[in-house]
C-alpha cells in the first residue's frame, strides 16, 4: 500500500466521458477533494465489449494494485457491459486484499451501494398509466445479464399487472447492448405497429 498518510482510491469504470458518468465522475472527483485523497481513475471499458476497440482498453484493469492504492471504488454494473457475473467477479478477485467499494453491482468481497431501479421504474409506468392514461407502454430492455436492467424489466411487468393491463411482447424490445441498443427498436417496433 502506498506508505503516504493521505490515502490513494482507485476508481475503476468503464467510461468517465459518456452517459451517466459524466455526472457520477465529476462526484467522485469532489468526493476524493473532499476526504483529502489521491485518486486515480481506470476507465478500462467495458469487459470484453465488442464495439470497435472498447475490450482493449480493459487492459488498463491490470495495472491495480496494493503499490498504487489503499482501496477500490468500482463502478462495476457499468464496466460489467454484457460480462457475466463471474467473469465480473474474477475482475475483481485478483485486487484482493484491496477493499472495495462496488456501486450498483454486488459482489462477494467489499461493500455496495445500490441503486434502486426498480421503484423508479415501477413509479414510471404507474404515472403513465394514472395520469396520462396510457395503456400501452413500449421498453427498450437493457442487457440480460445486467441485474438492474432485469430489475427495471421486472418492475415494468409488476406495474402493468398491477394496473390490470398484460404487457404486450410486441412493444417490448429484447434484451439490447446499452451503446447501440435503442438503435434497432425503431425497425422493430415499426414492424408491428
Amino acid at each position: 500500500m502506498p506508505s503516504d498518510l493521505r490515502p490513494t482510491i482507485g476508481f475503476l469504470s468503464a467510461n468517465i466521458h459518456i452517459g451517466s458518468s459524466r455526472v457520477l465522475w465529476p462526484g467522485i472527483i469532489d468526493a476524493a477533494q473532499t476526504h483529502d485523497a489521491n485518486l486515480i481513475c481506470y476507465p478500462g471499458g467495458r469487459l470484453h465489449a465488442a464495439e470497435e476497440f472498447e475490450a482493449e482498453r480493459n487492459i488498463i484493469y491490470q495495472f491495480v494494485n496494493t503499490d498504487h492504492v489503499d482501496g477500490l471504488v468500482s463502478w462495476t454494473s457499468a464496466l460489467a457491459g454484457t460480462a457475466t457475473s463471474a467473469e465480473v467477479a474474477s475482475l475483481h478477485q485478483q485486487y484482493q486484499p484491496l477493499p472495495i467499494v462496488s456501486l450498483a453491482w454486488p459482489l462477494e468481497q467489499g461493500s455496495l451501494v445500490s441503486i434502486n431501479g426498480y421503484q423508479g421504474m415501477h413509479a414510471l409506468v404507474s404515472h403513465l398509466v394514472d395520469i396520462h392514461s396510457y395503456r400501452r407502454i413500449a421498453l427498450i430492455r437493457g442487457p440480460e445479464s445486467h441485474p438492474y436492467a432485469l430489475e427495471r424489466y421486472h418492475a415494468y411487468l409488476d406495474a402493468l399487472k398491477e394496473k390490470g393491463l398484460n404487457p404486450d411482447p410486441a412493444l417490448i424490445a429484447p434484451p439490447l447492448g446499452w451503446q447501440k441498443g435503442h438503435r434497432p427498436c425503431v425497425p422493430f417496433w415499426m414492424s408491428v405497429s
